[in-house]
């Protein structure tokens, strides 16, 4: 286990020992960070983490811990992908077809992350660490009615069209030509929609480092030996 404040590792004090003067109960084992010396009372039996005068850390299982580290991970690259597609849109300089596939695949990112059944994705991951009122704020954008559809369904009908199974033809096209209508009609609407929802996707990240820091940096260190740099005869 690893600290709940620094993400250093936790050194077992034992049961017999005592924490602050408190004795030890039958179902709490004491551990110490090695990093910043905070003590924290390991409850067995709700199998969490308190510090004292801290909220309680709900621990996870290793599925659920793999299953928030992988997310983690994709959030992670949606918000640096954000951050430049920003910077991309300010700078009037940049190329246009390098905005457009910027855009594109945060579009991709985001059907991804909020698919149709919602039950899928990122959704059931955010309300697991108890990110609730961030899944409830992505849930209410992704259903802002614009016109007779939706922003999540706009966005799952460009991913499917254009982006993962495109087939070139005016008639595949038909339903993005009608939802380009009902965009142009909506447009304060879609706007405001969109920018919630890829600034509350992006802002999950800080989010996961201050409340669940142990598996970020887990994240982090699994990452690092990761060689993302582009292989010999790959560019063409």
């Amino acid at each position: 286990m690893r600290c709940g404040k620094c993400a250093g590792q936790l050194r077992e004090l034992g049961e017999s020992e005592e924490m602050r003067g408190v004795p030890a109960k039958p179902d709490e084992n004491y551990y110490e960070c090695e990093g910043c010396g905070t003590k924290w009372t390991h409850n067995l039996v709700r199998n969490s983490l308190q510090r004292e005068g801290g909220k309680e850390l709900v621990l996870f299982t290793q599925d659920e811990q793999d299953r928030i580290r992988l997310a983690i991970g994709d959030i992670h690259v949606f918000m640096d992908g954000y951050q430049h597609t920003k910077s991309l849109d300010d700078d009037e300089n940049s190329p246009p077809y390098l905005r457009l596939f910027m855009g594109r695949s945060l579009l991709a990112y985001l059907h991804g992350f909020y698919p149709a059944d919602r039950d899928q994705g990122l959704l059931p991951v955010l309300r697991l660490v108890g990110f609730n009122k961030e899944a409830a704020a992505i849930t209410q954008a992704l259903d802002t009615p614009i016109g007779p559809t939706s922003l999540g369904r706009i966005i799952a009908d460009f991913r499917n069209k254009v982006i993962a199974h495109p087939q070139f033809t005016k008639q595949s096209l038909q339903v993005l030509v009608d939802n380009q209508a009902h965009m142009d009609a909506n447009e304060t609407e879609l706007r405001a929609a969109d920018r919630r929802l890829r600034v509350i996707t992006a802002n999950l990240y800080p989010m996961f480092q201050k409340y669940q820091p142990e598996l970020v940096a887990l994240h982090l260190e699994i990452d690092a030996g990761i060689d993302y740099s582009p292989r010999a005869g790959d560019s063409r």
